[in-house]
């Protein structure tokens, strides 16, 4: 009598072979038991393990999409399901009206890792240095990849059939940024399996679209006429704002048109990340504080001085109140999500029912806080400033390797009259002007005078510094609120 040796996950019973499996330990509370088992419903042994081979790769796949949380425990049981119903694992919900096009890789070849096999290895590498943000969207595309191409043996990868699937992502609708992103990501998985002999060159080198887009149409900038219409609006629902003890609506989008910073940057200030260095406040952008807080890149830390009209509006005054009130974050109704502080006040302030359509609800569906960021950069480059202080405000790491590894950042004073360039013309500015005024026996003496919206002042020549009215103005932190604060429609002083 010949022995049998079967392979692991297989069993016999009755002279059926049948399946088992155990549940990662770390995922049982997903699918609610320990195992899967699954009758094979076959006596062949040689057509059993190809089943088994094939329930290995679609349960790999699960498993793997499962750990990086790219679907909810609803769909892993459905998903779990079918696949032992003998159908197809279902992938991720597409967008409404959208097609899922699978791509067969013939296979020539049997044996040796698969697809799935690569992605996990790459992951299991890779992924200790992302974000809760960055593993969601990898195991998005990992599962578009895997589903897409079938799971296929890496040996049986080619390039004509890489190039199939590059162009079913195109007829989908995805842009050519987009298709991209899935052939880097995958081409970096496969390199990745290159180094581990595990497949031989990577056939997905060198496959990308080409962005015919110039770099200035790829996210729309605001316009004039927009910032306006959002900064009017931001006056108007202050008091609603404030009321609802959710601040940051009414002072992220500030900082946002006259920083340029990046949304989460800014939602996860700390009060003590506000700064005065030569007497100019500034923005310190860091990590340094709680653990949530990062930055997106080294060159991403940096101090960005306060725009005069941000100081006007009385932003240093609602940080001495936030802090007198004993907070640490300089927006404490903020609740960390999974993207950071940001998370929850993106979808409310431009999502699809968020505040920002309800204010201009013509805006095209890529415009969002971060066309805030293109909207200063426009502005700078408009204003002529040079283009490594621009890189240097932005956040963006050096062009020139000179100017990066030994060059010191710009002095403040340069960086504020940089960020000071930025002119809305959206809060009045006082004017100084000269009247002829009767002094008596027909007697007319010139007489400086500076003006702000409905209220002017005179100035004594002889008097060495700004009047208190004007000081009041551009720092109400320091001198109190003024009354050319009149001049801004709807302000409500903090």
């Amino acid at each position: 009598m010949n022995a049998i040796f079967l392979p692991i996950n297989m069993h016999i019973r009755h002279k059926i072979y049948h399946y088992r499996r155990r549940i990662p330990s770390d995922l049982v509370h997903l699918f609610g038991k320990k195992e899967v088992t699954k009758s094979l419903r076959s006596k062949n042994p040689i057509n059993s393990v190809r089943l088994k081979n094939r329930l290995d790769g679609f349960l790999e796949q699960l498993f793997h999409a499962c750990r990086l949380s790219a679907i909810s425990q609803d769909e892993a049981q459905t998903r779990l399901t079918a696949i032992l119903t003998n159908r197809h694992a279902p992938p991720a919900a597409p967008a409404e009206g959208a097609s899922v096009e699978i791509i067969p890789i013939p296979s020539r070849r049997r044996g040796g890792k698969r697809l799935s096999d690569a992605v996990d290895a790459y992951s299991s590498e890779k992924e200790h240095g992302w974000t809760s943000k960055t593993k969601k969207e990898f195991a998005a595309m990992y599962n578009k990849l895997i589903t897409g191409l079938s799971d296929p043996y890496l040996q049986n990868l080619d390039r004509p059939a890489l190039v199939a699937f590059r162009d079913s992502l195109a007829r989908e609708g995805k842009h050519a940024k987009t298709v991209n992103k899935y052939l880097q990501t995958l081409s970096s998985v496969l390199r990745h399996a290159s180094r581990l002999k595990w497949i031989n060159g990577n056939p997905a080198e060198g496959l990308t679209l080409q962005d015919n887009r110039r770099e200035d149409e790829i996210r729309r900038a605001f316009t004039p006429q927009e910032i306006a219409t959002i900064f009017l609006a931001l006056q108007r629902d202050k008091s609603s704002f404030y009321s609802a003890n959710s601040h940051a609506r009414y002072w992220l989008p500030l900082l946002g048109i006259y920083t340029g910073a990046r949304v989460n940057e800014l939602a996860q200030l700390d009060v003590t990340d506000i700064i005065t260095e030569k007497d100019i406040p500034a923005i310190h952008i860091t990590a340094v504080g709680d653990e949530e807080k990062r930055v997106k890149s080294e060159s991403s830390r940096r101090y960005l001085p306060i725009h005069r009209d941000l100081l006007i509006l009385g932003f240093m005054k609602y940080v001495q109140n936030i802090a007198a009130q004993g907070h640490t974050k300089l927006f404490p109704s903020l609740k960390i999500g999974p993207n950071g502080y940001s998370h929850y006040f993106v979808k409310q302030f431009a999502g699809p029912k968020g505040w920002l359509r309800s204010v201009l609800p013509g805006l095209p569906t890529g415009v969002a806080f971060h066309s805030f960021r293109h909207t200063v950069a426009t502005m700078l480059k408009n204003a002529e400033e040079p283009e490594r202080l621009i890189e240097e405000l932005m956040g963006h790491k050096h062009a020139s390797l000179t100017l990066g590894r030994y060059g010191k950042p710009y002095d403040i004073t340069i960086r504020a009259r940089a960020i000071n360039a930025i002119e809305y013309n959206i809060v009045a500015l006082p004017v100084e002007s000269s009247e002829l005024v009767d002094v008596g026996n027909d007697v007319l003496e010139p007489v400086s005078i500076i003006t702000c919206g409905p209220h002017k002042i005179h100035v004594s020549y002889d008097e060495p510094t700004l009047p208190l009215t004007v000081r009041q103005y551009y720092r109400p932190d320091l001198h109190g609120y003024s009354i050319f604060h009149d001049a801004i429609p709807d302000f409500i002083p903090d």
